[in-house]
């Protein structure tokens, strides 16, 4: 059986409004979302583990909608992208480390950003990696 460690997971939410706006005041705009970037310490067997729990974790944070200035529904989701990686240092499980947000075009599709934040995997990436890997420090001769 794998041993507990504690993986920071980082998941993307992204925020909608929706229905027709009763007012049009400054600040009004049908053209944007907003994405929430949040990473959060999860405690697993493996990083295939810790992405699933964190996943389960996204879709109950994203679960609450309200309504705004302008009378339209907002309701936030999770997008469904997620990328888990080991801390270098020992960190307590269970808690939020980082959380930012930001505009993007309303016509971004939820892959696109993904892939724009996240990154896109690349054909024997590991291996090419190797291209950026310090030597000395990797234990290379």
């Amino acid at each position: 059986m794998s041993e507990w460690k504690v993986y920071a997971v980082k998941t993307l939410y992204r925020t909608k409004t929706s229905g027709v706006a009763h007012s049009q005041a400054e600040g009004y705009s049908d053209e944007f979302d907003m994405v929430e970037e949040r990473i959060v310490t999860i405690k697993a067997r493996s990083f295939d583990e810790a992405t699933k729990r964190a996943e389960r974790e996204a879709e109950e944070y994203a679960s609450d909608s309200f309504i705004n200035p302008f009378g339209q529904q907002v309701s936030w989701y999770f997008t469904g992208e997620s990328v888990a990686f080991e801390p270098f240092d020992s960190v307590p499980a269970n808690i939020e480390v980082f959380s930012n947000t930001y505009l993007i075009p309303r016509t971004m599709s939820d892959e696109q950003l993904g892939d724009n934040v996240l990154g896109v995997a690349h054909e024997n990436e590991q291996n090419l990696r190797l291209n950026f890997l310090n030597s000395e420090l990797a234990g290379f001769r």
